[in-house]
């Protein structure tokens, strides 16, 4: 069978054309006997177009490093804490108050109820939360049972006890509310505070008269 050989000029193409179209072709050729000889492959090299680059921004300023080694971090550390403390002992005003210090005592001598509707100014909602001012405080030194939801009968009973004791206490005459804790709120936004009358806490008569527990940073059950 004879090989008929592919001719871009038979189909009226010429041969730069084929190459822009096959990126490889291979093309037959005969010598002067007829035999077909094997060309080279014609391989179409398309230029790289190069990426366009913005010239280069002139540094104004002294770039800073990335990260920090690890090693300085405690000196950085130390360095902070310095220089906090010192700031605190320079402006003796800043510094935490000291506690229970009649300097930070507040006199107040109002006419205490018990809370009832929206309106609060001065009230008591339990043995250990009043309306001062309008202001919702938290005794501090103490916890008493809870009013709105006691585990047991006999929590309900001490609650309503403390609770009108707790209002005798506050209209008996005039009170120091001091700061005594070293957070100024708890996590629901109550001041923290305690009561005073005469230098002696009205928390610790709740406690001698068996309506109130020592707080020690969680509840005491009142059902045993």
């Amino acid at each position: 069978m004879q090989r008929t050989a592919f001719s871009g000029s038979s189909i009226g193409l010429t041969e730069p054309f084929l190459n822009l179209l096959l990126p490889t072709w291979r093309k037959e050729r005969r010598d002067g006997q007829g035999l077909p000889v094997q060309a080279k492959t014609t391989i179409r090299q398309w230029p790289v177009c190069a990426r366009r680059r913005r010239p280069p921004r002139p540094q104004t300023f002294q770039t800073l490093p990335q990260s920090l080694p690890r090693r300085s971090v405690p000196f950085l550390l130390a360095g902070l804490l310095l220089a906090l403390i010192s700031y605190n002992l320079l402006q003796p005003s800043l510094a935490l108050p000291s506690l229970g210090s009649v300097r930070d005592a507040a006199q107040f001598h109002h006419s205490f109820s018990v809370c009832s509707g929206s309106a609060r100014i001065n009230c008591v909602i339990d043995g250990d939360t009043i309306y001062l001012d309008g202001e919702k405080i938290r005794i501090a030194d103490i916890n008493t049972p809870e009013i709105s939801r006691p585990a047991c009968h006999r929590e309900r009973t001490l609650a309503n006890q403390a609770q009108i004791r707790l209002v005798q206490l506050l209209n008996a005459g005039p009170a120091e509310l001091r700061r005594t804790e070293t957070r100024d709120r708890d996590v629901y936004g109550r001041k923290l505070r305690s009561i005073y009358r005469n230098g002696r806490s009205l928390g610790d008569t709740l406690i001698d008269e068996g309506l109130a527990h020592r707080w020690r940073g969680y509840k005491q059950s009142w059902c045993n």
